[in-house]
Parts: C-alpha cells; sequence; structure tokens
C-alpha cells in the first residue's frame, strides 16, 4: 500500500505498509547499532500480533491483527525476498 519514514523508541525507521485480505501489515525496518537489542521470536499484545528477526545489520518487525500463522508466513516470504538479493 505504500510507506512512511516513522519512529520506534525515539529512532527513525522504514514503515512498509501491505494490506492482506482485510488487515493491515506494517513491516518495521531500521539499522542495528552495537547496543540495540531486539529478541527474535513471536509476540502478541492487545490482539495484535509481532514477528521479529535480525539480518545484515537491520531489525525487522511484522505488526498486524493478522492470525500468527500467516504472519509467519509473510514474514518467510519477506525473509527469502532478502536472501535472493
Amino acid at each position: 500500500m505504500g510507506g512512511r519514514l516513522d519512529y520506534l523508541q525515539k529512532q527513525p525507521v522504514a514503515a512498509l505498509v501491505y494490506k492482506h485480505r482485510a488487515h493491515i501489515v506494517n513491516v518495521f525496518i531500521r539499522r542495528v547499532d552495537s547496543a540495540a537489542t531486539m529478541p527474535a521470536g513471536h509476540a502478541q499484545q492487545q490482539g495484535y500480533n509481532l514477528i521479529r528477526w535480525r539480518k545484515d545489520g537491520l531489525d525487522y518487525a511484522l505488526v498486524s491483527d493478522l492470525n500468527e500463522k500467516e504472519l509467519r508466513q509473510m514474514a518467510g516470504l519477506l525473509e527469502s525476498q532478502l536472501a535472493s538479493k
């Protein structure tokens, strides 16, 4: 759907916005400094799922009200696209 510059924890992040059926999926991407910590994995809070991982000096976080299984599938597609580049 688009993208924007956003801020998480007072740091600039790229935010890509996708639509999957009636669900919005935000993908946040930020550079990693040596002191940054962002555990990989899944979390759920207030009806939203969060999938996180780190690759090649960047942190990735997918956030949506989409169910965990489908959000993991989207994360896998994004990771495979990144790996092919």
